[in-house]
């Protein structure tokens, strides 16, 4: 799904530190012990600046550094302090939801409620609310 939308995603090393970490869900860390050829680990160039590492844990304020340093065309974050400072430096951004609804409308996926489900009993943090938002936005926005 991820290769459909975005063709090659960069992610940083703190991002794969998260990613293998071992409170991360097995399937996780097995996913990212052998990533797929679209997946780049990509070094920064340069250290995240203070605001950055002041605000956030490693994997946000990397991404957010990478993004800009690489002019990504889109970052994908969900924590809420990180996505309110890239909007601050005028980064492109989406988050889990963002990319499952482009998915659903390009026809990469078929269930996204289901797909979103599936990532909750993973551990992927989302308020019954933002789902049922989510459930609306597929009807409008998302809409086939």
């Amino acid at each position: 799904m991820l290769a459909g939308l975005f063709g090659e995603l960069l992610i940083p090393p703190g991002v794969a530190a998260e990613l293998a970490d071992k409170g991360a869900p097995h399937a996780v860390r097995e996913w990212i012990g052998q990533p797929p050829a679209w997946l780049r680990i990509r070094p920064l160039h340069s250290p995240p600046d203070a605001e950055l590492m002041a605000a956030l844990d490693p994997g946000e304020r990397e991404a957010i550094q990478l993004t800009a340093e690489q002019k990504a065309d889109v970052l994908i974050i969900n924590e809420r302090r990180g996505r309110a400072i890239a909007q601050r430096r005028g980064l492109p951004l989406t988050g889990a939801l963002g990319v499952l609804g482009d998915a659903y409308q390009r026809a990469l996926i078929d269930h996204p409620i289901v797909i979103l489900a599936d990532i909750r009993q993973q551990g992927f943090r989302i308020s019954d609310a933002l789902v049922a938002r989510f459930e609306a936005l597929l009807v409008t926005r998302y809409a086939r």
